[in-house]
C-alpha cells in the first residue's frame, strides 16, 4: 500500500521515521522531512514564516514532530477503535 502525507509528498519512510522518533526533532530534521533547505529553513524560522510551530531553545531550534504529522495530514485512529490503550498500534496513523 503506498503511503504518502497529504500535503507535502512525504514518504512513508520519513513518516515511519518521524512516528517512531521523539516528541521535538531538530529543526535540520524537520527541514529534511519538509525538503526544506538548510539555509531556507533557518531563515524561514528566523523570521517566524516556518510552516508548522518552531520551539526556541537556547541557540538551537526545535519542531513538535506531532506539529509535522499535522502538517503533512497525517491523522490518527480514535483511541476507541483499538483493542485497548496500551495497543501497539492504538498511535499509528491512518495514511
Amino acid at each position: 500500500m503506498a503511503r504518502q502525507g497529504a500535503l507535502i509528498g512525504m514518504s512513508p519512510e520519513a513518516i515511519d521515521a518521524l512516528l517512531d522518533g521523539p516528541p521535538v526533532v531538530t529543526l535540520a530534521a524537520a527541514n529534511s522531512a519538509l525538503g526544506l533547505g538548510r539555509t531556507l529553513g533557518y531563515s524561514l524560522a528566523k523570521s517566524g514564516r516556518y510552516p508548522c510551530p518552531v520551539l526556541r531553545v537556547g541557540h538551537s531550534y526545535r519542531v513538535a514532530t506531532a506539529e509535522l504529522l499535522d502538517l503533512v495530514k497525517v491523522t490518527y485512529p480514535r483511541q476507541e477503535t483499538c483493542c485497548h490503550s496500551s495497543c501497539p498500534h492504538a498511535h499509528r496513523p491512518h495514511l
